[in-house]
């Protein structure tokens, strides 16, 4: 237990905490600007099986914020370099590797072999199919999104507020704030995906309050941070 001697320290955490942890299935949907922090802090906490799906080969333009990854690995797959990064780090945990596209046909499959899904996705179309599973399997999820130097995050409890309830119908594609056009400040990707990750070991420990019912918003350029609580 001397790797997590720090998380046995903490207020309510104990040897009880680590032991929810190790027994935790997790699914990470991507790997990129919000995957990758958040892979790296549940892996180093100690979450006994992660599962991630990508797709995407390291690209130049990735450096600035995706920090699994460094230039010599430009090309080569992103799943590979993970789960090699995240075994050196933990040895004895589970990585299980998905490199897919997720979509309708598959996701209902992954979704029922793990016990908390995060939604680490770029996409809106597949922001709102994790959401509508989740939903419909009853999973509970951490949504995350960054745009620019700005974040949002909340965190899905059976019978709570979605994503459809905060922001109602997915916009259609004009309307759609991306990245591509935008960009993102990588340390603000990483600020969001850590808070996934501590939502993630938060609701396997049962230490605090959830982001359930509450929009966190990151403003980036005076550091102004806002909850909006729906209940």
């Amino acid at each position: 237990m001397e790797r997590y001697s720090k998380n046995l320290l903490i207020k309510d955490f104990g040897i009880e905490g680590q032991k929810a942890l190790s027994q935790a299935k997790v699914l990470v949907v991507g790997a990129g600007g919000l995957g990758s922090p958040c892979l790296l802090y549940l892996a180093s906490a100690g979450i006994g099986t992660i599962g991630i799906i990508e797709y995407d080969v390291v690209d130049y333009s990735n450096l600035q914020r995706q920090i699994l990854y460094s230039e010599e690995q430009v090309g080569s797959s992103k799943l590979s370099i993970a789960k090699t990064k995240l075994q050196q780090l933990n040895s004895e945990i589970k990585i299980n590797t998905y490199s897919i596209t997720l979509n309708k046909s598959n996701a209902r499959a992954l979704f029922l072999n793990y016990d908390f899904i995060i939604d680490c996705t770029d996409n809106i179309e597949t922001k709102y199919l994790i959401n509508d599973l989740c939903v419909e399997l009853e999973k509970p999820f951490s949504y995350g999104s960054v745009v620019g130097m700005q974040g949002q995050l909340f965190t899905y409890m059976p019978g709570h507020f979605t994503l459809r309830d905060f922001f109602g119908p997915p916009p259609s594609i004009e309307k759609q704030i991306k990245a591509s056009n935008s960009g993102i400040l990588g340390s603000i990707a990483g600020m969001a995906g850590s808070i996934q990750a501590t939502e993630t070991i938060k609701y396997f420990t049962q230490i605090g309050h959830l982001l359930t019912d509450r929009l966190l918003l990151i403003h980036g350029e005076d550091f102004s941070i806002q909850v909006l609580n729906m209940r």
